[in-house]
């Protein structure tokens, strides 16, 4: 057995800039609930609400499938973690002994 059998499969989506990748969104599928571990958007390009839309469009597709809830681990200093909270409405609590807080996002649909 090799360890990448292990590991979950991911999707991803990345913002481009002409050639260049200046953000990028990771999710995991596990059951009705998605895990997305990473938004990351190049230092340059940060404050300008792209890691906002990156996460959006997450949860757009999420909707769009049998996904109930989008869970991240967000750093207590991301601007992220506002976000999570403020515009998509994440329940929240602080991870016991560390600095991350888990952001479980349930999704309305219309």
């Amino acid at each position: 057995e090799h360890l990448a059998d292990s590991l979950p499969y991911v999707d991803a989506l990345g913002a481009w800039l002409g050639e260049r990748l200046v953000g990028v969104v990771v999710w995991a599928k596990r059951g009705n609930t998605w895990r997305v571990p990473i938004v990351a958007v190049d230092v340059r390009h940060q404050g300008r609400g792209l890691g906002t839309e990156l996460k959006r469009r997450v949860l757009d597709l999420a909707r769009s499938s049998d996904a109930t809830n989008v869970v991240s681990e967000v750093h207590r200093d991301s601007p992220m973690l506002g976000i999570n909270i403020g515009r998509f409405r994440a329940a929240h609590h602080l991870q016991p002994g560390t600095d991350y807080y888990t952001c479980d996002i349930t999704l309305e649909r219309p």
